[in-house]
């Protein structure tokens, strides 16, 4: 699953903190500028859940 973050640093480092947390995350992408102002956007894809 691919999952897009926008928001400032601290809100998507504190979104990714909680997300990995959750889920399982394969890869996390460079953080990309919008066209706001001290606004970014990443993008991460999860694996499948995990069995035990």
């Amino acid at each position: 699953m691919r999952i897009r973050i926008d928001g400032t640093s601290t809100e998507i480092a504190y979104a990714l903190a909680e997300l990995r947390r959750l889920l399982p995350v394969a890869s996390v992408s460079e953080p990309m500028a919008t066209d706001q102002p001290y606004r970014w956007r990443i993008y991460l894809n999860t694996n499948p859940a995990r069995t035990i």
